[in-house]
């Protein structure tokens, strides 16, 4: 009787050792495979962003993690697209996924990021900076990215190495249909930081919020164009959906279409509501931003047509036209884009 229970105790060791042996074996193929398909696709995605035109480059590639879990590092990665709206070089780049949802894709960007921007255009700046950024990529079943989800801590302007007084904090961005640009969905919000020197000093308690919801639309020609004035040229426009800045007392909310004009300053109109507009035309004043000459026809012109609601507050519906490097609201000229 004791000779057959230690028999049994042999085998149920044995089976127990050949199951943790099969299950180890089972455990590393499964990360060899993840490994191997992510791999893939890291490449796939490489080559396709090579075809459509991207300068694409990294210093290294390796890959960490566990069979539920594979994270690829990449090293010194660096992105130039081919219309020159972006030239990315990045210290590291993180992307991790599940063997059980191949095309749903982590990305996380652990160290600063820049950022480079053509010098062509009317913005004057030079490179832009992120801290903290992580999202989700969602890519179609042939393995081209569809959907992009990102949050960044922290976005700042640099000219000359110079970081610029206004930052963006906590900003969230979204596109959809970038298999199909032309088509292109963006969603963006942020909090918009360091306001007080855009208005010679004079702080704010309270933030000012920036969102927008945009499709691209309009663009007639039959292949991807080249540059922002081939864009322009064939009918492309910004379609924004809600356009919506906050900084109390001032609320706005607009929807309208933007393009280029010739010297690829901003060209567009928006229908507007306007919340809060007497007391932000007063300090707008007092900041010496706009001159009280320009405020009071402003006033004068939106008082006309703004309505009272049932709290007391005035409210208007107002155009607002971005022309020949000039904002305007109504028929006044307000600021002039420098």
């Amino acid at each position: 009787m004791l000779q057959n229970r230690k028999k049994l105790r042999v085998s149920l060791l044995v089976g127990f050792l050949s199951l943790l042996l099969l299950g180890s074996i089972g455990w590393f193929a499964l990360f060899e495979y993840s490994t191997r398909w992510l791999k893939t696709e890291v490449e796939r995605g490489i080559a396709d962003l090579k075809q459509k035109g991207y300068d694409i480059s990294y210093s290294s590639l390796t890959f960490q993690g566990h069979p539920l879990s594979i994270k690829a590092i990449v090293q010194r990665p660096h992105l130039k697209d081919p219309l020159g709206v972006f030239d990315w070089q990045g210290q590291e780049l993180n992307i991790s996924m599940k063997p059980w949802n191949w095309y749903r894709i982590e990305v996380a960007l652990p160290h600063d990021q820049k950022i480079f921007i053509p010098q062509n255009t009317s913005i004057p700046l030079e490179i832009l900076s992120l801290e903290g950024a992580h999202g989700m990529l969602t890519l179609t079943q042939q393995g081209r990215l569809d959907e992009a989800s990102f949050i960044v801590d922290y976005l700042r302007f640099l000219t000359k190495d110079t970081p610029q007084p206004i930052f963006l904090q906590a900003l969230s961005l979204k596109a959809k249909n970038l298999s199909h640009p032309l088509d292109l969905y963006l969603s963006v919000a942020s909090d918009i930081k360091g306001m007080e020197a855009f208005f010679n000093g004079t702080p704010s308690s309270q933030p000012f919020v920036f969102s927008l919801d945009a499709t691209l639309a309009g663009f007639q020609g039959k292949t991807l164009p080249r540059s922002y004035a081939e864009w322009r040229d064939g009918g492309g426009v910004l379609d924004v959906k809600l356009l919506k800045l906050m900084w109390p007392p001032i609320t706005m909310t607009a929807e309208g279409t933007v393009t280029f004009d010739k010297d690829m300053y901003p060209l567009g109109s928006f229908s507007s509501r306007i919340i809060g507009y007497q007391e932000a035309l007063t300090h707008l004043v007092e900041t010496g931003c706009v001159k009280k000459k320009n405020a009071s026809m402003v006033s004068f012109v939106l008082d006309m047509m703004s309505r009272v609601d049932g709290a007391g507050s005035k409210h208007l519906t107002v155009p607002i036209t971005l022309q020949d490097r000039k904002v305007s609201v109504g028929a006044i000229p307000l600021w002039k884009m420098e």
